[in-house]
């Protein structure tokens, strides 16, 4: 049993194979929560899931395949529905920060990232999308300052900081921003 689990698990990292297989098992998922009714859901678990594959991927490699983002900005533009004002708005936002980082500190950031949260801010608001930017910012800072402090690493693979933060940006985006015009 468990060498066939590993034999399927090397297949999966396999670039010939890997991608079919991820894409199979995301819409395996989606297609079975949506069966079972829960088509918001849906969505949001097809977006997870090919979150975590670019970000177990750039923390193994520090690399981060365009497949994924692809990927994602394809499934992307077929899910959400298309507003061309709206992509406009969060491309822009997502661009502003890119260059202002790339403006303070070059080589900050791969291509890779870029690309990936192009590919997430696809799937976002303008307002998630700043949020998104910050939730993933600010978890990259928490874990980069104790290493940083320690004086052991300098470097940390921000994909999985992506991941997290679009996720939760897609998750409570709205609530989050709900919450806080309340207060405007």
């Amino acid at each position: 049993m468990g060498n066939n689990i590993r034999g399927m698990l090397q297949c999966l990292g396999n670039p010939v194979y890997g991608f079919p297989c991820y894409i199979a098992l995301a819409a395996l998922a989606v297609c079975v929560s949506s069966w079972l009714g829960y088509k918001g859901a849906a969505g949001g678990l097809l977006f997870s899931l090919l979150l975590c594959f670019p970000a177990w991927e750039d923390w193994n490699t520090r690399l981060i395949s365009d497949v994924w983002s692809l990927a994602l900005l394809g499934l992307g533009l077929i899910w959400q529905p298309f507003d061309g004002r709206r992509l406009l708005f969060s491309y822009a936002v997502l661009a502003a920060f890119w260059l202002i980082l790339y403006a303070c500190k070059r080589g900050g950031a791969g291509m890779g990232d870029v690309g990936l949260s192009a590919a997430v801010a696809c799937w976002l608001t303008p307002g998630e999308v700043v949020l998104f930017l910050w939730f993933s910012s600010a978890a990259g800072a928490l874990c980069l300052l104790p290493l940083y402090l320690m004086k052991r690493q300098r470097e940390i693979p921000f994909a999985p900081f992506l991941a997290a933060g679009g996720i939760m940006a897609y998750v409570w985006g709205q609530q989050i921003i709900s919450w806080y015009i309340s207060f405007c």
